[in-house]
C-alpha cells in the first residue's frame, strides 16, 4: 500500500482525503491484490507472526499518512484534538470490510463527504 497510496499536499484535507480514498479504491480494485489482501487477512487470524506483519504495515502506513491530518490541523480543518485513528479507521476499516467479503466499493467521493460532514445534508 505504501508505495501505490501517495502521501498528497494538495493544500486542503478534502484534496488530500479524495487522492488517499482514490488511491486506496484503486489499489483494492486490481483483482490480484485484493485476492493477495484477503489471503493475507485469513492467515492472520491463523497466525499471530502474520497477524504482527499486518498489524505493524498499518502503524507505518498510519504513521507515514498522519502528516495529512497535521497539515489539515494547522489549517483550522480539523480540531487540534480531532480523533485522527477513528478518523483513519473509518476508511480503513470500511474498505477492509468490503474488500474481504468482495463487496463493491463506494465512490470516491461519497467516502470523502461522509468523512468530513457525516451523513448531514449538503
Amino acid at each position: 500500500m505504501d508505495t501505490h497510496v501517495a502521501v498528497p499536499d494538495t493544500g486542503s484535507l478534502e484534496g488530500d482525503l479524495r487522492v488517499v480514498v482514490s488511491d486506496t479504491l484503486a489499489l483494492w480494485g486490481h483483482p490480484g491484490v485484493a485476492r493477495l489482501t484477503r489471503q493475507m487477512y485469513g492467515e492472520a487470524g491463523r497466525d499471530p507472526a502474520v497477524a504482527e506483519i499486518v498489524r505493524t504495515g498499518m502503524r507505518t502506513r498510519m504513521r507515514r499518512s498522519r502528516v495529512v491530518y497535521e497539515r489539515a490541523i494547522g489549517r483550522g480543518e480539523l480540531s487540534p484534538d480531532a480523533d485522527l485513528d477513528l478518523l483513519t479507521d473509518l476508511f480503513a476499516g470500511l474498505v477492509t470490510y468490503r474488500g474481504l467479503l468482495d463487496l463493491p466499493m463506494p465512490d470516491a467521493e461519497e467516502v470523502v463527504h461522509v468523512l468530513l460532514r457525516g451523513f448531514t445534508p449538503a
